[in-house]
């Protein structure tokens, strides 16, 4: 996105705010006005009406408040609204600069992710899945030995072509086998690598990911997950999938299966190494599994129109499954798609479709991403032991995350129910979805301040792994490594205003910043106006 597109879609914006009329849909004579004596670090939930409401804060000596805008609704779209003070602020607006980086892989993973999930529920609205899958087992493939040779079908990211290619099975462990393309060429250095690759899916990916959110399919009856490392993948910057379509008999709507769980891998190289390629094994390994608890599990039990999980909260699963199997520091770009969604928050949604268009966005999955981990942390997440790759305890956290794959919901509806059958500080409200969006919109900014020590406002320190080497959790104003090298995290964007007019998106939020004259007025009015449909909700925050 451009500077110069940047521009165009405030100026945009602007002419949408206006053309709300100061508030159109609001009640006649205006919002009621609330009177704050807020001390640094309190947080305030003002009553809205129709998307408006009026504020008195004290400023007799350069106070500074976070207006926090944001809506729940479902509705797609942006919402225009207006935020005016009766006193100007001392910190004028500073513009939001486009963020332009390369992030080659990231892109090319994210097309086709979102190609492999629209096949996916293609086949489940379509009705192209077949009764009695799952863990009933389809059929039986023939036990596999060390050195014995298959012919697989590949998609070719690519071309989104199947490939035929022949592959030898080399390591045969208890939960996994790995096969190997015959057209790979090994090295001593590359051997090591994709043994150590098998290694870790067999001791932590796989029983981490089965403990967080549950069993996978056997279709095939062998009890293992098929590893396929192949060099077809390699260039084009996918370095891994899962295929439903492989769960299900090869027939002529379905000429391609390979008739089993498959995670087809690229080699390690220099643009695909292994921590990348782990943590998408991770990422992978949670479609999988969701599969099997959304879908296979319903089919099984003869249930009609198996749910197909919202790509946002699917994506939102896995990458919480980089990190919490403990391979997202050393691999994908989890760090950098959170920058990539706080410093232009804005413009993005949580659920839906952002500013410029787009749906499967890196920036959208850096909010679902901060989502589930926030209420992952909420229900009581879970502890790990320091020397047992699989011991993982739940403290609620696991709970929460096996209830959203095992719902027959979906998308916000399947965060919602989840937040009223887990424990959780929400679990009460009248609508815990809107109330943890709610605190979570707080925690973004809260987070690695010292201006409030409610939980509710942070996310948990990250913890060290002590069998990956590598940190689980994330830290909002912290430093760590990216995937193109350190990556100093500084909050969500903030803006400043004096009558000042956006929008917001579709389960989207906004930071705005009012900071007092020094030797101005004793008190100051903020008022919000937005149309009554847009549900408009604000937050206030003093921070100094």
């Amino acid at each position: 996105m451009s500077y110069v597109a940047i521009l165009l879609l405030r100026l945009l914006v602007l002419l949408l705010a206006a053309g709300c009329g100061g508030g159109g849909g609001g009640e006649a004579g205006g919002p009621n006005t609330q009177s704050l004596s807020l001390s640094t670090g309190d947080v305030k939930q003002i009553a809205t009406s129709n998307s408006q409401a009026s504020v008195i804060l004290e400023t007799p000596g350069g106070e500074e408040y976070l207006h926090i805008v944001y809506t729940t609704t479902t509705q797609s779209g942006a919402h225009p609204f207006t935020l005016s003070s009766s006193a100007p602020s001392m910190v004028k607006r500073v513009p939001l600069v486009a963020v332009e980086r390369e992030r080659g892989y990231a892109e090319a993973r994210l097309q086709f992710d979102h190609f492999l999930r629209g096949e996916e529920r293609r086949m489940i609205e379509e009705g192209l899945l077949p009764s009695g899958a799952g863990i009933g087992r389809l059929f039986t493939l023939f036990k596999v030995q060390p050195g014995e040779q298959e012919t697989f079908f590949i998609l070719d990211p690519r071309t989104r072509v199947f490939r035929q290619r022949t592959a030898t099975a080399r390591t045969i462990r208890p939960h996994s086998v790995l096969f190997l393309d015959d057209a790979v060429i090994l090295t001593p250095t590359l051997e090591g690598q994709i043994e150590q690759m098998v290694e870790d899916f067999e001791t932590i990916i796989h029983p981490r990911s089965e403990q967080l959110f549950g069993e996978e399919s056997d279709v095939n009856n062998d009890g293992r997950i098929t590893i396929l490392v192949t060099s077809l993948l390699n260039g084009t910057g996918v370095a891994g999938f899962f295929l439903p379509s492989d769960l299900f008999l090869r027939d002529t709507d379905n000429p391609f299966s390979n008739e089993q769980e498959i995670l087809y891998v690229a080699l390690p190289s220099s643009s695909l190494p292994l921590g990348l390629i782990e943590a998408t094994m991770a990422h992978e390994f949670q479609h999988l599994i969701n599969f099997q608890q959304k879908v296979l599990r319903r089919i099984d039990q003869g249930l009609p129109n198996p749910p197909s999980e919202d790509l946002w909260l699917n994506e939102a699963l896995s990458h919480l499954a980089e990190d919490l199997t403990g391979f997202s520091e050393d691999g994908d770009d989890l760090v950098n798609i959170v920058e990539d969604y706080l410093e232009q928050v804005e413009f993005f949604s949580l659920a839906d479709n952002d500013a410029f268009g787009g749906s499967d966005t890196l920036q959208r999955r850096g909010a679902g991403y901060l989502f589930l981990r926030y209420l992952f942390e909420q229900a009581g997440g879970a502890t790990y032991s320091s020397t047992d790759p699989a011991g993982i305890t739940d403290r609620g956290g696991i709970t929460f995350l096996r209830q959203l794959e095992s719902s027959s919901h979906i998308g916000i509806d399947n965060i919602r129910t989840a937040l009223r059958t887990v424990t959780n500080p929400f679990q009460q409200a009248s609508d815990p979805f809107q109330q943890a969006f709610a605190h979570w919109a707080v925690a973004l900014f809260m987070d690695g301040t010292r201006l409030n020590t409610d939980p509710r406002f942070h996310f948990q320190a990250p913890e060290f792994d002590q069998i990956t080497g590598q940190r689980r959790g994330i830290d909002l104003r912290g430093t760590r490594e990216g995937r193109s090298g350190l990556v100093t995290l500084r909050g969500p964007h903030l803006q400043f205003f004096n009558s000042h007019r956006e929008a917001v998106q579709s389960t989207g939020v906004a930071y705005i910043l009012f900071q007092a004259s020094p030797q101005g007025e004793d008190t100051t009015t903020i008022t919000l106006r937005g149309n009554a449909e847009s549900r408009l909700q604000l937050t206030v925050v003093r921070t100094e």
